[in-house]
C-alpha cells in the first residue's frame, strides 16, 4: 500500500473517532458518559433524551432515563449503569413494580445532568 494510500486510510479512521465533548458537570461515572454519548448518537427523541441524578438520603446516587415514547419504561441505573429497574412508564405509566422502595422513597436531591440539545428534524 502507498504511503499516501496509508495516511488518507488513517484519517479517515481517526475521523470516525472525534473528540467529541458531551457537556456532563460534575462527578459522574465514566459509564454514565458512556450512556449520554450512546443516546447523542441516536435519532433525536421527542422529548429530547435525558440523564437525572437521583441522591438519596444514604448518599448513593442513581441515573434516571425517562421514557422516550408512548408506554415505554424509563430505566433506572446505579452509579455502575446496572439496571435497577423501570421507575415509571409501561403500558400503565406505573412502571415495572420492581423498584426497591428505599430508593423512590428516600429521594433528596435530582438534577440533569445531560440533556440532548440536538433539534428534532
Amino acid at each position: 500500500m502507498s504511503r499516501t494510500v496509508w495516511i488518507t486510510a488513517v484519517l479517515m479512521l481517526l475521523t470516525g473517532f472525534s473528540c467529541e465533548k458531551l457537556e456532563i458537570s460534575g462527578d459522574v461515572p465514566e459509564c454514565v458518559r458512556r450512556m449520554a454519548k450512546s443516546l447523542s448518537r441516536e435519532e433525536v427523541r421527542n422529548p429530547p433524551a435525558m440523564i437525572v441524578e437521583w441522591t438519596i438520603a444514604s448518599g448513593e446516587k442513581y441515573y434516571y432515563v425517562p421514557p422516550y415514547c408512548c408506554d415505554m419504561y424509563s430505566a433506572l441505573y446505579d452509579s455502575e449503569c446496572n439496571l435497577i429497574c423501570a421507575p415509571d412508564g409501561g403500558f400503565t405509566g406505573g412502571g415495572d413494580g420492581r423498584c426497591p422502595s428505599e430508593i423512590i422513597s428516600n429521594i433528596e436531591s435530582t438534577r440533569i445532568i445531560w440533556e440532548d440539545e440536538r433539534e428534532r428534524k
